[in-house]
């Protein structure tokens, strides 16, 4: 059969031909010709055999191309100023491949352009947390370089300018072709050097700050029933052990800075210091331990947790980069951990100084400048019906909630159940305030 009979070879060239168009700067002419080659698809490839369980590596690499190409035609239809005309699809794409960072950054440029600025940042919150949480990777430099133009509102995202990202391998990325059932690559024709963007990177320190901090250094322990279980299983418990007790320090504003093995180590006030930091800081390790070491049930795994609070230097790289904390009260905060027994959460006696309003406590009669910390006072003074006690944990979840939709654009439904005069109300008050 002639090859201008089959639709893979008509693909493959019609793409050729398009990617030429943009790299002459025809970007009118790119957007038609890949347009009508994305149109040639009418489903997935060959997808009778798929659905009989045939899987060939040449499949998937032909449905690459075609997410490669997609991503081609979007970048012509931005570089022609008509974000609004691609916005749909462009959203319903990354929705479909939350990890491809250049549709991602696309998507970002059209809301952007688009005057929804809020929503740009929001979508690179999305890709960053996907890359963070099933990669262990950051994004792009190109996608920061992005994020960073949208705040400064970069006069270079202006329509009519294209996508600041780069295709695949390049501008125009590689092209692809079949030859006998076996895909081969070739350079597409090298695309003139984009500009960088015309923006003032934001400042950051070269020398350390000193911050004065709350400091939470946790550790979570096996059982020693569980200590003749497979490797495997075992690393998978303290993974997700690692990830409930971040979303806890996270859950109360603080900001994990360090995690090895089964410590992790946080800090509470680094960027915004504030007066309940500390308080914030106890109350974290608390509610670490309530979910892990306490229950009906024997625990398969127990923790410890120390707080101090004091003065740290903090450090910043190249942008992207995580800080640098140094400090010698990071290191007492470490050897204090080191003495607490398992199930408890020790304090500095500066902590138990700042936050016995909020925490009850109990004196170490060895270590007179240590405590050990109990539970939230619950206060109900203000509340003659006494309806305050017991809705101080529910107040805690409902806020934390709040910092993680905040942190993380994630969303949460909350329903409110209780018997008539239970106090529902006066819950919702206390959140609204």
């Amino acid at each position: 059969m002639a090859p201008e009979h089959v639709d893979v070879h008509r693909f493959h060239r019609q793409v050729a031909q398009g990617r030429e168009k943009r790299t002459q700067g025809a970007p009118e002419q790119a957007a038609a010709l890949l347009r009508e080659t994305l149109a040639l698809w009418r489903g997935p490839a060959l997808a009778d055999l798929v659905e009989a369980g045939i899987d060939w590596p040449e499949l998937a690499a032909l449905e690459k191309t075609r997410l490669n190409v997609m991503e081609d035609y979007f970048d012509a239809q931005l570089a022609c100023g008509r974000h609004y005309e691609i916005m749909s699809e462009l959203e319903t794409m990354v929705q479909a491949e939350p990890l491809r960072e250049r549709s991602c950054g696309q998507l970002m440029l059209a809301l952007y352009r688009c005057g929804r600025q809020a929503d740009a940042l929001n979508a690179y919150t999305r890709v960053r947390a996907e890359l963070v949480e099933n990669l262990g990777l950051e994004p792009a430099r190109e996608l920061q370089d992005l994020q960073q133009a949208i705040l400064t509102q970069d006069l270079s995202l202006s329509p009519g300018r294209g996508s600041p990202l780069p295709g695949p391998g390049g501008e125009a990325g590689a092209r692809e072709s079949v030859h006998g059932g076996v895909i081969t690559t070739t350079p597409a024709p090298t695309a003139p050097p984009r500009p960088a963007l015309a923006r003032t990177p934001a400042p950051r320190p070269t020398d350390p700050a000193r911050h004065s901090v709350g400091i939470l250094a946790v550790r979570t322990r096996l059982a020693p029933s569980l200590g003749g279980g497979a490797q495997e299983n075992l690393d998978d418990l303290l993974d997700g052990t690692s990830l409930m007790v971040r979303e806890q320090i996270e859950r109360f504003g603080g900001k994990v800075t360090a995690s090895i093995g089964s410590v992790s180590l946080a800090l509470f006030g680094l960027d915004n210091p504030a007066e309940e930091d500390l308080s914030r800081a106890v109350l974290a390790a608390l509610a670490i331990r309530e979910m892990l070491d306490i229950g009906a049930e024997p625990s398969q795994l127990a923790v410890n947790a120390a707080v101090t609070a004091g003065d740290v230097l903090l450090r910043y790289g190249d942008p992207g980069d995580a800080p640098t904390v140094v400090g010698t009260a990071l290191d007492e905060c470490h050897a204090l951990l080191s003495a607490v027994p398992t199930g408890e959460v020790w304090v500095h006696e500066k902590v138990c100084h700042a936050t016995v309003d909020t925490i009850t406590y109990r004196k170490l009669e060895e270590t007179p400048h240590l405590w050990r910390a109990t539970e939230r006072r619950r206060s109900t003074a203000d509340r003659p019906d006494g309806q305050g006690a017991g809705q101080t944990w529910e107040l805690d979840v409902l806020c934390g909630l709040v910092r993680r939709t905040w942190h993380r654009s994630v969303p949460h439904l909350v329903t409110v159940l209780g018997e008539a005069s239970s106090g529902k109300s006066r819950l919702l008050d206390d959140f609204r305030r």
